[in-house]
């Protein structure tokens, strides 16, 4: 790469970081309203990453002493979990690319060939992150939370895989920028449409999820006694990754599922035929990004205040009851839509 697609790809990246950055500002006030109903509304936070990483500084230099191993899962698997979350979206566009000269914005963090593999693979690695890091608080409940969580998640994850899977075979394409250009602006052909079964089950599991990572402590007693400003930390860096992969969760189900940065009825070259009426010709472009940003974002806030009405609808639910509908109703009506999907493809477009 030359100098100019590297400062590109940065600036790029930086533009991304900072919207995803404002969608967990937003999925964390969203989760503190979704927690407030059963009286688990923990104290306000920020997003700031500066302060997080200063709290990593902090856990990795206070971890607990006395046992080597479960200081580094303690120390540093928070910091994991909150990097693992914001690399889930790191695939996602969230505006169209836009050129000017030799630079080129595509307004993405990262584009990896993997595209959904790549934020699965890192929203898996976020629930292993998470779990080490409450099960290295030093304490029975602490761990008993840990693989209540972890057994949780693990039975939610199948049914969002093969919803994802689903529209990946329909559209016949693996990366979100390819399933944002395959929707187009038609609300009609957005897959929330076209494959309303697989919506259910990504926003059904995505709510189900969450909730069981929300409702666990964030501090054992064992740590909060003997080192109680690392418990803080830790407890706050894990909260972080909790609105880091609520944000993600949102980008990546609105490019899968809303169209993405598409506008609704509105194509792109129209938009733009109709900018160079009222703006110079240097500020088309840019403002048909800045559109489509504004698009992304309202419809990634729109499926964040999906998920925070789901918890706090479903919060007095028992955990093994939803576990329980994960694997007897979302898994079979997953694997049924994924065969029917397979079928239409395979089947009926030949014999068209």
């Amino acid at each position: 790469m030359d100098p100019i697609e590297i400062w590109t790809a940065a600036l790029s990246a930086a533009l991304a970081l900072a919207v995803l950055c404002g969608l967990m500002r937003a999925a964390s006030a969203l989760d503190r309203w979704a927690a407030s109903p059963s009286g688990r509304c923990g104290p306000a936070y920020g997003t700031g990453l500066v302060r997080a990483a200063a709290l990593a500084l902090s856990l990795v230099s206070r971890g607990p002493k006395r046992k080597p191993g479960v200081a580094a899962a303690f120390a540093f698997a928070p910091v994991a979990a909150l990097v693992a979350a914001l690399a889930a979206a790191a695939p996602v566009q969230l505006a169209p690319a836009i050129s000017a000269g030799a630079w080129r914005f595509s307004f993405t963090v990262w584009e990896p060939g993997a595209g959904l593999l790549f934020s699965l693979a890192m929203v898996s690695l976020w629930a292993c992150a998470s779990f080490l890091s409450m099960a290295g608080e030093g304490d029975r409940a602490s761990r008993a939370v840990a693989v209540g969580s972890a057994a949780a998640y693990f039975s939610f994850f199948p049914a969002m895989m093969l919803a994802l899977a689903s529209v990946v075979l329909l559209s016949g394409k693996i990366d979100p920028a390819g399933l944002v250009a395959d929707q187009g602006d038609a609300i009609w052909r957005w897959n929330w449409a076209r494959q309303p079964v697989a919506f259910a089950i990504f926003a059904a599991s995505s709510c189900m999820a969450l909730r069981r990572v929300e409702s666990g402590r964030f501090a054992g007693q064992d740590v909060a006694r003997i080192h109680p400003q690392t418990a803080a930390a830790a407890g706050f860096v894990r909260r972080l990754s909790f609105s880091a992969l609520a944000a993600a969760l949102a980008a990546v189900g609105c490019s899968a599922f809303l169209g993405g940065w598409q506008l609704p009825f509105l194509p792109v070259s129209s938009l733009a035929e109709s900018l160079r009426v009222i703006v110079p010709a240097w500020a088309v472009e840019p403002s048909v990004a800045v559109a489509g940003l504004a698009a992304m974002a309202a419809k990634s806030a729109l499926l964040l205040v999906l998920f925070a009405f789901a918890r706090a609808s479903i919060a007095s639910l028992r955990g093994d009851r939803l576990v329980r509908f994960a694997w007897r109703a979302l898994m079979p009506l997953a694997m049924a839509n994924l065969a029917a999907t397979a079928y239409i493809v395979t089947v009926l477009s030949k014999g068209d």
